[in-house]
């Protein structure tokens, strides 16, 4: 009974350092193209080791006009470590990406830390790239910061 008991109050212990849902969004600086400021937009379901997750990236591709590139992924992170309340994952996603009438594919991934800050919300550092076959023959290296909330 002691032993299950343990093992509950770990699991416990490992779901608030990472919940298995949670919802993020946030601003992302790009390194390269017209317009250096982009947003981002985060789903995540799973356990707090391996989670299943939706990404959307809105791109500035052109200044004036403004033109946007949206780029929709899903995909797998995996939790690398943990350190106190900061959790370190890796992320990868493959999907979609569009502008205007131009449709193609789009890929990314990189690290991003979960940082807790109470028992519900996130802060969440990221360094990615991101690969689109519509805007951009480069890869983009982004760095932004989600706030997010778990359940």
């Amino acid at each position: 009974m002691k032993l299950l008991a343990l093992c509950f109050a770990l699991s416990l212990h490992a779901q608030s350092i990472a919940p298995p849902n949670t919802i993020a969004a946030g601003a992302s600086y790009l390194t390269s193209g017209p317009s250096r400021l982009a947003g981002t937009g985060l789903l995540t379901f799973g356990s707090s080791t391996t989670q299943a997750f939706a990404v959307l990236d809105a791109v500035p591709t052109t200044k004036a006009p403004i033109t946007v590139t949206s780029n929709l992924g899903l995909g797998i992170a995996q939790r690398v470590f943990g350190i106190g309340r900061v959790s370190f994952w890796i992320p990868t996603a493959a999907g979609v990406s569009w502008t205007g009438k131009s449709v193609g594919w789009a890929w990314d991934s990189g690290a991003l830390a979960s940082i807790q800050t109470n028992s519900s919300w996130r802060i969440m550092p990221n360094v990615r790239f991101l690969k689109s076959s519509i805007s951009n023959s480069n890869y983009q290296l982004i760095a932004g910061v989600l706030i997010g909330w778990g359940w």
